[in-house]
């Protein structure tokens, strides 16, 4: 989803089927920032239709910040709402209202990977 196209999200149940097969996330947001978790817990999450809050995303590139200390995480109640950092713009949302971003600020293109477990046979 970029500049000029309308966001676009997978149903939550197709998520889910695919998380299954994962074994991490990667979050980008163009030009700005890419982050990532291999520890499993934000495919756990996505397979419980939990959101990310709390989910530790290591700093590939860029800054990367959350933060649910201002006034919680309200927005954030699973796939596709993942991130609210409530009350602190500068902050990670990754949310379907206001888009997939590492700041609440500008239009931004971003992508939301599933790494995938090796095939098995």
């Amino acid at each position: 989803v970029g500049p000029g196209f309308p966001s676009s999200y997978m149903h939550a149940s197709s998520v889910q089927i695919l998380a299954q097969f994962s074994a991490g996330v990667l979050l980008v947001d163009e030009n700005r920032a890419t982050v990532e978790n291999t520890d499993g817990s934000a495919i756990t999450a996505l397979l419980n239709g939990a959101s990310w809050t709390g989910v530790v995303f290591n700093v590939l590139s860029g800054t990367w910040c959350t933060e649910t200390n201002i006034c919680g995480s309200p927005d954030a109640t699973g796939w596709p709402n993942m991130i609210h950092s409530c009350g602190a713009g500068r902050c990670a949302h990754w949310l379907s209202t206001s888009g997939h971003a590492s700041t609440f600020s500008g239009v931004v293109t971003s992508f939301t990977y599933l790494k995938m477990k090796p095939a098995t046979m």
